[in-house]
């Protein structure tokens, strides 16, 4: 299945699939989808499908509400100690971005 989603993410021909993917995923508000995301996002080799994954979580609708965010940053510490090196290097890389810590939450 995470086969399947990631071919979809990073799908080199069609960016409305890459997007329309990352953003169900990321609809499902839990760290889980995000994942699934970051995990496209560290692999992707095309600009244009990793410009599109930045782009649908930097516009994730969570990013409208203080509790949507803060939701959305204790997932991203949370995934920085996930086991994948490339879904901890993105979440990290978010959090910097952002101005936020790196620590896992607790």
């Amino acid at each position: 299945m995470i086969e399947v989603l990631h071919r979809l993410l990073l799908d080199p021909d069609d960016t409305t699939v890459t997007q329309e993917t990352a953003e169900a995923l990321l609809q499902r508000g839990d760290a889980q989808g995000l994942r699934v995301v970051l995990a496209a996002l560290a692999r992707a080799q095309n600009l244009e499908s990793a410009d599109h994954l930045v782009a649908v979580i930097a516009c994730d609708p969570r990013w409208m509400t203080e509790s949507g965010a803060g939701q959305f940053v204790e997932q991203l510490r949370e995934l920085t100690s996930d086991e994948d090196v490339g879904v901890r290097n993105e979440a990290q890389n978010l959090l910097l971005g952002m101005g936020k810590t790196v620590e896992p939450s607790t």
